[in-house]
């Protein structure tokens, strides 16, 4: 899932910088500017997605941890109790 979603995020950002995009007139792909203007434009896109998925995989793996955890405890429970 969380692959999935870092190549949909991944396709998107490509699409958005990519100066082969057809453009209203007046907007010139082709300026020397044009490439940095377009990265200030998707870098706070980019960077949320950053953030998202690091919270994400954060609390994943926190989730994880407390059910082995959990398992352990219980594991430890039930070998206290067969005694």
């Amino acid at each position: 899932m969380l692959k999935q979603v870092m190549l949909t995020t991944l396709a998107g950002a490509i699409s958005v910088m990519s100066t082969a995009v057809i453009a209203h007139p007046g907007h010139d792909h082709n300026a020397e500017s044009a490439n940095l203007l377009h990265l200030l434009w998707v870098m706070p896109i980019v960077l949320a997605g950053v953030i998202v998925t690091k919270l994400l995989t954060d609390n994943l793996r926190r989730k994880k941890l407390e059910r082995r955890q959990a398992n352990e405890a219980n594991s430890a429970c039930n070998q206290y109790k067969s005694q």
